[in-house]
């Protein structure tokens, strides 16, 4: 069945169909990630130099951007294997080819 150009080149369509998928979702969940920390951070310095009073302590401020860090390396470390998951499938498929689907 792997002889099959069709099946080989299906199989290779819909790898890389994947890879575009997992690597639009990893860039929008990485971003809301880093929004939603950045927010967070930034409320804590804002009360922690304002006095607002919203329970936040200087320690925060530091758990924000370690936080941030981790959606970084994160998106470092996907990225990599998403990359190299890709060049599994080409190894295994050939590249993407162009032209109508096939069925």
């Amino acid at each position: 069945m792997k002889e099959d150009l069709r099946y080989l080149r299906n199989e290779s369509r819909s790898a890389h169909r994947l890879h575009r998928r997992n690597t639009r979702m990893l860039r929008w969940s990485v971003i809301l990630w880093l929004l939603a920390v950045a927010a967070f951070t930034v409320a804590a310095g804002l009360d922690v130099i304002a006095n607002l009073g919203w329970g936040y302590e200087p320690r925060d401020i530091w758990g924000g951007f370690l936080m941030m860090a981790f959606g970084c390396a994160f998106w470092v470390f996907a990225t990599f294997v998403n990359h190299v998951a890709l060049a599994i499938s080409r190894r295994l498929f050939g590249p993407e080819p162009a032209g109508p689907t096939e069925s």
